[in-house]
């Protein structure tokens, strides 16, 4: 999923560039996913890129390498800081819960609507557990999926949590249109205060001057413990709505093929 990008970029910052580690909070902006990874093989080659900039921010790129140096796909870029936090924000699940009362979709329900929309999840990547929905908001139950739990210690922003937080988008747009596709393409803002934990709650509500029906809608997500405390804060997460359009991409060129003229 594209949420690893992610992961590899924080991992890669931390050891590349011998940045401190826990005690320390890894800020991520301005995340673009140009191009998914396709995995054709059992093993595919991709590189992280890191470039140094004077100011002492990190510069990244996930790429997968061609047959010349410069010949490359670029996967995602973005830019990346590392500074010291004190305060860690808490969120209040409890009262969360009493305002995302509209509808519950459980898990069954959620992949399912996947399904329709003609994206299949794998039992890897389905760690919704219930997702609890209000007014342009919604609060869901996250787990990490059993077929992968020895994983748990492996990640900081662990994969299969990271994509299921952004699945859970959909508990957002289920309160307006549920039948349109969306795919993300960007986020403004990320922040790692700690690492992921096998169960976590995960917030979802619109950013600001964002709302339901927008071409391009804008959510801010947080994923936080069973105590509140919050693990990563995600702000200005894009996802573009596929209007009247298939899920993937199609390429056309001109093919000119050679015919006797009449007469």
């Amino acid at each position: 999923p594209g949420a690893a990008y992610l992961e590899m970029a924080r991992e890669a910052a931390v050891r590349g560039a011998c940045l401190p580690g826990a005690d320390s909070v890894v800020h991520i902006q301005n995340v673009m996913w140009a191009a998914p990874v396709v995995a054709a093989e059992a093993v595919v080659e991709i590189h992280t890129r890191l470039h140094l900039q004077d100011n002492g921010e990190i510069q990244y790129e996930i790429v997968s390498p061609g047959e010349g140096d410069e010949d490359v796909t670029v996967h995602s870029e973005g830019s990346l800081w590392v500074y010291t936090e004190e305060d860690t924000p808490v969120l209040n699940i409890e009262a969360l819960l009493e305002s995302c009362h509209q509808k519950e979709l459980a898990s069954e329900q959620c992949y399912e609507g996947f399904r329709t929309l003609g994206m299949e999840y794998g039992p890897a990547h389905q760690g919704i557990e219930r997702i609890y929905v209000g007014q342009g908001r919604a609060i869901a139950k996250l787990r990490l999926p059993d077929v992968i739990a020895d994983t748990e210690e492996q990640f900081d922003l662990h994969p299969a949590l990271i994509d299921a937080a952004l699945q859970a988008t959909l508990g957002v747009r289920a309160a307006s249109d549920p039948a349109k596709p969306a795919l993300p393409f960007a986020l403004e803002d990320l922040r790692v205060f700690r690492r992921c934990t096998r169960e976590m709650w995960c917030f979802v509500r619109y950013s600001e001057g964002s709302r339901a029906g927008d071409k391009v809608e804008k959510l801010d997500i947080d994923l936080c413990d069973s105590e509140g405390k919050i693990c990563v804060q995600m702000k200005g997460f894009s996802s573009r709505v596929m209007e009247g359009e298939q899920l993937g991409t199609a390429v056309l060129r001109p093919y000119w093929r050679e015919q006797a003229a009449d007469g």
